[in-house]
């Protein structure tokens, strides 16, 4: 499976070189497709397609996580 990441950073609000420390600001976005999901009787005005919270927590999404970062932080999906 492919995944495509972008990443575009806005600004770097802190730059502290003597401690070798930065702050940015970015929006990240991550894409692919899974082949194992089929869609049925979709309705042609787009937000009539929604699908519940508990299907959604159910699929499979790639998990991205920041080693060096200054906290555990690791993606969500939205």
């Amino acid at each position: 499976m492919v995944i495509y990441l972008n990443v575009s950073v806005t600004a770097f609000t802190v730059i502290d070189t003597v401690n070798l420390k930065f702050t940015s600001d970015y929006y990240l976005n991550l894409r692919w497709f899974d082949p194992r999901l089929h869609y049925m009787d979709l309705n042609w005005v787009s937000y009539l397609n929604s699908i519940g919270t508990d299907v959604i927590l159910e699929l499979w999404t790639p998990k991205l996580a920041f080693n060096n970062a200054l906290g555990p932080f690791q993606t969500e999906v939205d």
